[in-house]
């Protein structure tokens, strides 16, 4: 894991440099941040809690069977995790600062290109599909949040494959990099939810009303829906603020989830497959996300592992014939 530390130190350094070039007040934005920190937890374990029973499990039943010498590891991940839980979204936050927001319509006309001149919100959200808000909160969020936050933490728990829990670090930290600063940062987008206010229009209007009639402006995603924009609106920082729509990281780490568990065992390919088609949805059902944002994170990501996974592989083969 000495690389994915390296990589994250670099990152953690750029991203405060940025944030301290680009913001007036780094220091009280920094000072934000913490203070939403434990409100912010508070949330995310109510919907995640669960995830505390298999590391409990996994740490007791294989003690003795190479888990204590992961611990150093454990230890180094859970830090390196929580500094890019602080930077990427002080980053993110700063990113209108720098480019305005301006890719909106271009990827709402994208995606009435791609669906036949339909906007994809009204195919998720077609009478005959009833998806309780209750459920999208708890998969959106309760299902996500932990596990990318902390993914790396994650393998290091239950991954004895060193080499293969670097690399899915790796792949880890470059989307939150690469997509949610870089990509995010030269394609500004805020995404249907936010697309009216910041045109001041009415193109997504129904949307609108049809989120209030199935209960989600209501709910934890309609709670986060306002927070986030009140955080951007006020010039505020807090932990996961930051809105930037294209590409979705969201859709992008459920996408890492899936090729991952599918390396584990191609038994897990039908479960992978499900897992990022419901994730896809959800994005555009719940309004954060033009169909266009998780279809690029898709493509992204399956480029990037499979690329990556055939030149260990080349790697490995070298190695073992100068080996032998």
């Amino acid at each position: 894991m000495a690389i994915f530390f390296r990589w994250t130190a670099i990152y953690v350094a750029l991203g405060a440099i940025f944030v301290l070039v680009v913001r007036d007040d780094p220091m009280l934005k920094l000072e934000q941040m913490v203070a939403s920190v434990p409100g912010m937890f508070s949330r995310f374990w109510h919907l995640a809690w669960w995830i505390l029973i298999p590391l409990a499990a996994i740490a007791v039943t294989q003690w003795n069977k190479g888990f204590r010498e992961r611990v150093p590891a454990i230890v180094g991940t859970f830090f390196a995790c929580s500094a890019i839980s602080v930077i990427f979204p002080m980053v993110k936050s700063a990113l209108p600062l720098v480019n305005d927001f301006w890719a909106d319509p271009l990827f709402a006309q994208m995606d009435r290109v791609l669906h036949l001149g339909v906007d994809p919100w009204r195919l998720t959200h077609a009478e005959w599909i009833a998806f309780p808000a209750v459920y999208a909160d708890v998969l959106y969020v309760g299902l996500w949040v932990i596990p990318a936050i902390y993914f790396p933490l994650l393998l290091s728990f239950f991954d004895p494959n060193t080499k293969r829990v670097a690399r899915y670090s790796l792949y880890y930290l470059f989307i939150l990099f690469f997509l949610g600063n870089v990509l995010a940062g030269l394609f500004m987008s805020a995404g249907p939810i936010y697309y009216d206010r910041l045109l001041s229009g009415s193109d997504f209007a129904e949307l609108l009303a049809s989120l209030e009639a199935r209960g989600i402006t209501e709910s934890s995603t309609g709670v986060l829906h306002e927070r986030l924009w009140a955080a951007y609106s006020q010039s505020a920082q807090e932990f996961g603020s930051g809105i930037s729509a294209f590409p979705s990281v969201h859709v992008a780490m459920t996408a890492l989830f899936a090729f991952y568990i599918t390396e584990i065992s191609r038994r897990f390919l039908p479960v992978a497959v499900v897992t990022v088609v419901v994730f896809q949805f959800l994005s555009v059902y719940l309004a954060w996300h033009y169909a266009v944002d998780g279809y690029f994170s898709i493509v992204l990501v399956a480029v990037m592992w499979a690329l990556t996974r055939k030149m260990g592989q080349q790697t490995n083969v070298a190695t073992q014939l100068t080996t032998t």
